[in-house]
């Protein structure tokens, strides 16, 4: 499972281009969430599975080269953590 969180001040363009990038690149999401979005910066969470190895980390490039991304980071959960989060 993992964790992919980014800055943006287009919450509304970037949102369903990542959750395309996630789709296309063959994974499963958990959990999708958007905070502040009504402010200068949303901060933006998907928790996902699947893929193939290192496609977590091209996601998270793919994420960061948009338009409007301010910053990108990727963690690996451990299965217990991911579900009580």
């Amino acid at each position: 499972m993992h964790a992919l969180r980014f800055t943006t001040d287009r919450p509304m363009d970037t949102f369903p281009r990542a959750l395309d990038q996630l789709r296309r690149m063959g994974f499963d999401l958990h959990r999708a969430v958007i905070a502040d979005a009504m402010t200068e910066r949303a901060r933006v969470r998907f928790m996902f599975s699947g893929g193939k190895a290192g496609a977590a980390a091209t996601l998270r490039d793919r994420v960061a080269g948009m338009p409007g991304v301010v910053d990108a980071s990727l963690c690996s959960l451990a299965r217990d953590a991911a579900e009580a989060a």
